[in-house]
This record gives C-alpha cells, sequence and structure tokens, in this order.
C-alpha cells in the first residue's frame, strides 16, 4: 500500500501502464499464430501499408550504427500493388531470368523526401518486386528501382538498378519476418 504521495504517484503510474500494456496486446496476435496469408493479393496491400514505418526505422537504424547526425530522408507513402507481369530478359546472375521456380512480380511507387544542403527534393521511386513462396511464406528474391523526380521533371527516369539490399527491401524482409513470426494482426 502506498505510504507518501511518491509511493501513490509511482504505484498509479504501474497500474496505468499495467492497464495500457493489456489493452494494447488486444489486438496484438499470439507469437507463432502467424496470419501471413499465402495469396500474395492478400498480403502486399497489408505490407505496403506498414512499408514507410519500416523503412524509416531501417533509415535511422543504419544512421545510429554509422553515427551519422543528419536526416536525410524518409519514405512518406507508397502506391497500391500492381500485380501485371512483365516479360523478363536479361543475362547475369542478378537479372530475373536466373530466378527459378513460382516468380511473382509485384510493383509499387514510393513517393520520399530527401535533405540536402540546399533544402529537399521528393522523389519516386518505382519499385519491381520478383516474390517467391517458399514453406516459410512468400520471401523477397529480386529487387529493381528506378528514381525520378518529383513531380515529374523534363529529366527522364533512372534506368532501374538492383536494390535488392537497400532500405525498400530491408524493410519489406523484416515485415515478412514479423508476419510469419506472427507478430502483425493481417486484417485483409
Amino acid at each position: 500500500m502506498p505510504k507518501t504521495k511518491f509511493d501513490l504517484f509511482i504505484h498509479g503510474l504501474r497500474m496505468g501502464m499495467a492497464v495500457g500494456l493489456l489493452n494494447g496486446m488486444a489486438g496484438v496476435a499470439i507469437a507463432g499464430s502467424s496470419q501471413c496469408s499465402n495469396d500474395l493479393a492478400t498480403l502486399m496491400p497489408a505490407l505496403l501499408d506498414a512499408l514507410p514505418s519500416y523503412a524509416n526505422r531501417v533509415i535511422q537504424r543504419s544512421r545510429l550504427s554509422e553515427r551519422q547526425d543528419d536526416i536525410s530522408g524518409y519514405i512518406l507513402l507508397t502506391s497500391a500493388p500492381d500485380f501485371d507481369p512483365l516479360p523478363l530478359e536479361g543475362e547475369g546472375p542478378d537479372s530475373a531470368d536466373s530466378l527459378d521456380g513460382d516468380v511473382q512480380q509485384v510493383f509499387f511507387t514510393t513517393l520520399e523526401r530527401q535533405y540536402g544542403i540546399s533544402g529537399f527534393r521528393r522523389i519516386q521511386a518505382h519499385h519491381w518486386l520478383f516474390m517467391v513462396p517458399t514453406q516459410q511464406g512468400w520471401q523477397l528474391a529480386l529487387m529493381q528501382t528506378s528514381i525520378e523526380n518529383y513531380p515529374s521533371s523534363y529529366l527522364p527516369p533512372e534506368p532501374p538498378r538492383d536494390s535488392s539490399n537497400g532500405v525498400v527491401a530491408q524493410a519489406i524482409r523484416l515485415w515478412l519476418r514479423d508476419c510469419q513470426a506472427g507478430a502483425l494482426v493481417v486484417d485483409r
């Protein structure tokens, strides 16, 4: 039983935290009870809704680990997914042709803000994902990205480049890991 005002304050704080934790856990899936859909068309909208948050955390973690003080950019939002595949052509180990199995293509765009010495600029990044089903669920196999200024300028978009290890790809892998572990509720 609390004896002083400080003890009463601490007791109230502990009770409030306990109630908040219990209320916050009402919508959380129990670990191990995966809610991740095997249907990519169902899975991708939920992934893309959460992608800016996941990507911005990847950005912040990389800045902390590299001890950078500047804030160089953020992902603001994502478009809806597009599942219409393109024909696969190319050579080399990082080309889409080198992927085996049941590869599914997904396209989406991110709107990003990058900061520099002269202020900020907005860019659109057009992402081309190659997703493969595994026993654990969907996995990102390869990702290509093309960047252009937003709103569009007279300059054409940059040619696509391999972004399989970039911020957005890392964020996708983290979200898939969390979803497959049952740490997320996917209500779509």
